[in-house]
């Protein structure tokens, strides 16, 4: 058992070294679940991204995946031609592109999350509403920390 901290808690330690090992465990998710649908790990992810964004620009797709223009095409180009996804030019501006993912797209990616989903989805559930406030704070404060050091402040 481990060792609990003046509040009750787990030392900082302990739970920096849990959220290593979530963090292990989320990249061998990814890269499971792009070898179980034989898409390549950039594709799947995103596909993924795409899903969960309802599409987006090939601009920010590059930029949340660390991407070039010509990678995303590439990209792009070999989702489309699974049929994962389509390329949609808004009436409003010739120059968009929009990267949305098909019906066959978002199945694959639901498909593969569908039973992580639902055990983090029991687990929540179990939380009383004190508990389920403070995971909620400490998530937000656990993203924002990731943005910030993807895009740190430059002002």
């Amino acid at each position: 058992m481990q060792e609990r901290g003046a509040e009750g808690g787990l030392p900082s330690d302990a739970v920096v070294a849990l959220m290593r090992g979530l963090a292990r465990g989320v990249q061998t998710m990814v890269a499971e679940s792009a070898r179980s649908t034989s898409l390549r790990q950039p594709d799947f992810v995103a596909l993924s991204r795409l899903v969960a964004e309802d599409g987006m620009t090939g601009v920010e797709l590059g930029r949340t995946m660390s991407l070039n223009a010509s990678s995303v095409t590439e990209l792009a180009d070999r989702l489309e031609s699974s049929a994962l996804i389509v390329r949609i030019r808004p009436g409003y501006d010739r120059r968009l592109v929009i990267l949305q993912a098909t019906a066959r797209g978002r199945r694959l990616v639901e498909g593969v999350y569908k039973s992580m989903l639902g055990e983090l989805t029991e687990i929540v559930n179990g939380l009383e509403t004190d508990e389920l406030a403070i995971v909620t704070r400490f998530l937000q404060d656990v993203a924002a920390a990731v943005d910030h050091s993807i895009a740190p402040d430059t002002g």
